[in-house]
C-alpha cells in the first residue's frame, strides 16, 4: 500500500494498491462515439471497491482542532474609554465584549504513515491549534502533538502515542500513474468519517498557481469540506 499527496485542486495524498487496473473499452461508429460494454474480463469484479476500502480505511483519521481564532489575532478592544463608559451606562451588561477571545474549532481527515502513530493531514487544519485530537476508524481518540507544519504545501505531521501498533498506507509514485485510471478517495466530509468516493485520474502534473510547488494530480473524484489530505487510492 502506498500513498503521496495530490489535491482536486487541494492537496491530496496518493495511496496505491497492487489491484488490477479496469480500463473501459470504448468503439466509434460513422455517426457517434458510442462506449461498448466492458469486456467480462475487465469488469469491476463482485463487490465494487468494497475490498479496497476495507484495506485503507483502517488507516485514514478523523481529526478535530481547537485553538485561537486566526481573524481574531491581534485585535484589541476599542481604546476609547468615554465611548466605552457611555456605552455601558445604556446598555450595562448587554454591552458586546469586543476584547473575549473566540475560540477557533476546525476538522479534516489524515492518514497513518506509521505504526508508531504518524499522521498525514492539512496545515490550514491544525494552524494555530492549541489541541489536536484525532479519531481512529475503530472510533478511540488520542489527543495528537503537531511535530511540523509547511504552509506552502499545505502538509503537516502529527504524533499521536497509541498501545497497539497502527494501521499503515505508504506513500506512492505519482509517475505510475496514468490519466484514466479508476481511483477512490477515503475521509471525513461534514464528520462523517469512513466515506468513500470514487473516480478516474483526469490528469497529472497540473499547474493551478497555488504556489511554486504546483504538481497536482487531478481527479474527478467527490471532494467535500473534510476531506481534504484524505489518500487517494489506485484500483
Amino acid at each position: 500500500m502506498s500513498t503521496h499527496p495530490t489535491p482536486n485542486p487541494t492537496r491530496r495524498p496518493f495511496a496505491r494498491l497492487p489491484f488490477a487496473r479496469l480500463p473501459l473499452s470504448f468503439g466509434v461508429t460513422a455517426l457517434a462515439l458510442t462506449a461498448l460494454s466492458p469486456l467480462p474480463s475487465l469488469a469491476m469484479p463482485a463487490g465494487g471497491y468494497a475490498g479496497l476500502g476495507e484495506t485503507v480505511s483502517p488507516a485514514v483519521v478523523y481529526i478535530e482542532v481547537t485553538g485561537k481564532d486566526p481573524q481574531m489575532e491581534g485585535k484589541h478592544p476599542a481604546g476609547n474609554n468615554d465611548l466605552r463608559e457611555e456605552f455601558r451606562r445604556h446598555f450595562g451588561d448587554r454591552m458586546p465584549q469586543h476584547g473575549k477571545p473566540r475560540q477557533h474549532k476546525a476538522a479534516g481527515s489524515g492518514f497513518v504513515i506509521s505504526q508508531d502513530g504518524l499522521i498525514v493531514t492539512n496545515n490550514h487544519v491544525v494552524a494555530n491549534a492549541k489541541h489536536v485530537s484525532v479519531t481512529l476508524a475503530d472510533g478511540s481518540k488520542l489527543d495528537a502533538k503537531v511535530l511540523g507544519a509547511d504552509p506552502l504545501t499545505d502538509i503537516a505531521l502529527l504524533q499521536v502515542q497509541s498501545d497497539q501498533p497502527l494501521p499503515v498506507v505508504e506513500f506512492g509514485s505519482s509517475a505510475d500513474l496514468r490519466v484514466g485510471e479508476e481511483v477512490i478517495a477515503m475521509g471525513s466530509p461534514f464528520g462523517l468519517s469512513g466515506t468513500v468516493t470514487s473516480g478516474i485520474v483526469s490528469a497529472t502534473s497540473r499547474n493551478i498557481n497555488a504556489g511554486p510547488f504546483d504538481d497536482f494530480i487531478q481527479t474527478d473524484a467527490a471532494i467535500n469540506k473534510g476531506q481534504f489530505r484524505r489518500p487517494l487510492v489506485q484500483r
